[in-house]
């Protein structure tokens, strides 16, 4: 910022209002000593939608994505949108759309990258931390590893367009997002909290519960895991070794534990709790639940019924 001649009474209010121009040259800037052509989208995984404490605070309140998504487009100009927001309807698919003319002479392309990664974040708070879009508009020319990024790895993307957009499978559209969580200050507290407690001989199990804690909005990275624990990587990895553990593992048992909770909740659908615990494909959850439980979810939750019928009715 100081290279840049900004102001820095920016990090004042970090929810408000900021002039576009100075986030198209701060954000052209990054991109060019980072060396990234999809520095944009590592910007907003850095600091996700869901930690704009204000805006998704008030959008998860709302019954249905698609109401979730109107107020979307009424609220963005407030944070300071230099571009214009809407939706498009089809029969098959809405697009989450976002255009207007160029406004600055640097950033274009990484501030359409954040726009979309966003987007994407947004939708997420109803369909599913993995939810991934089948089909992107790019206004103008596409970066190179866009597609390489996991957020946009099963797109279908339309380069050089007018405007950008993100498709919206219709089925979506009636989803109802989660109970608002804690903030994610307050989040990372906890989890620093748990990580460096007294030492224990259950690092493993301190650190799925962070993971467990995560879930609700997205898969915790191997390398944010390790931030947390005020480690290297390779040092948690060798740490997790000592216990018999691998990272994904713990991610699986993670995803385990927090199924089973759901699914003996009645009202819970399956397909609900596999999106709920991150998987993007419901077939995928009933298999990886198999492999660790040795039954499906569907034969644990009727266990789980029987089970609970036996305490009340012995015979």
């Amino acid at each position: 910022m100081q290279r840049l001649r900004m102001p820095y009474w920016h990090h004042c209010a970090p929810d408000g209002f900021v002039p576009f121009t100075h986030l198209y040259r701060l954000i052209d800037e990054g991109a060019r000593q980072a060396g990234s052509d999809c520095f944009g989208t590592a910007v907003m995984e850095a600091r996700p939608f869901t930690a704009w404490t204000g805006i998704s605070r008030d959008l998860v309140k709302k019954p249905t994505l698609y109401t979730m998504l109107r107020s979307f487009v009424l609220w963005i100009p407030r944070y300071g949108s230099s571009k214009q927001w809407w939706l498009r309807e089809t029969p098959g698919t809405v697009w989450l759309c976002r255009g207007g003319p160029s406004v600055c002479d640097v950033g274009e392309r990484q501030m359409t990258l954040y726009a979309l990664t966003g987007a994407v974040q947004l939708l997420r708070l109803a369909a599913g931390p993995s939810w991934k879009p089948k089909a992107v508009v790019f206004q103008g020319r596409v970066p190179a590893t866009m597609q390489e990024t996991d957020v946009f790895s099963d797109a279908k993307i339309h380069c050089d367009a007018a405007i950008s957009a993100v498709a919206i499978p219709r089925t979506l559209l009636a989803r109802i997002p989660p109970p608002p969580t804690r903030s994610g200050a307050k989040l990372r507290a906890s989890v620093v909290r748990t990580l460096s407690a007294p030492p224990r001989t259950d690092f493993s199990g301190a650190l799925r519960q962070v993971i467990e804690t995560y879930l609700t909005e997205r898969c915790l990275r191997i390398n944010e895991a390790a931030e947390m624990a005020g480690l290297n990587v390779r040092t948690l990895q060798r740490r997790l070794e000592d216990e018999g553990k691998t990272y994904s593992q713990l991610v699986d048992e993670a995803r385990f534990a927090a199924a089973t909770k759901l699914l003996r909740e009645p009202h819970n659908k399956i397909i609900d709790v596999a999106y709920d615990v991150g998987y993007a494909n419901p077939t995928h959850f009933t298999r990886a639940f198999r492999r660790l439980a040795g039954i499906s979810p569907r034969e644990y939750r009727k266990q789980h019924l029987r089970s609970l019928d036996s305490m009340a009715y012995p015979h």
